[in-house]
């Protein structure tokens, strides 16, 4: 496997992970903000991150719509918007 993508997927799973731990320091906290994560350090860490994620996300998704146009890639993509905006919509209903 090209080494780019077995970074890509290392990154995603390592994403994966870093998600989990913010939720279990968030379900620890009453007020979903643990202090932990409001020190100057951990704000910096977090907006820097924010920052990378946002970069990625929108370098994929020029990325992928060009792809979409041209073969299979795209009924995945749909698929997988389609479920991500089920996911929204539940989580707006509660």
């Amino acid at each position: 496997m090209d080494k780019t993508f077995s970074r890509i997927r290392q990154a995603t799973e390592e994403l994966y992970v870093a998600r989990d731990e913010l939720n279990r320091r968030a379900a620890r906290d009453d007020s979903g903000l643990p202090a932990a994560l409001m020190d100057d350090e951990s704000t910096d860490a977090l907006i820097a991150f924010k920052v990378a994620v946002d970069e990625v996300r929108q370098f994929l998704w020029h990325y992928l719509n060009e792809i979409v146009s041209q073969s299979a890639v795209g009924d995945r993509l749909r698929e997988d918007q389609m479920r991500r905006a089920a996911q929204v919509l539940l989580a707006l209903g509660k």
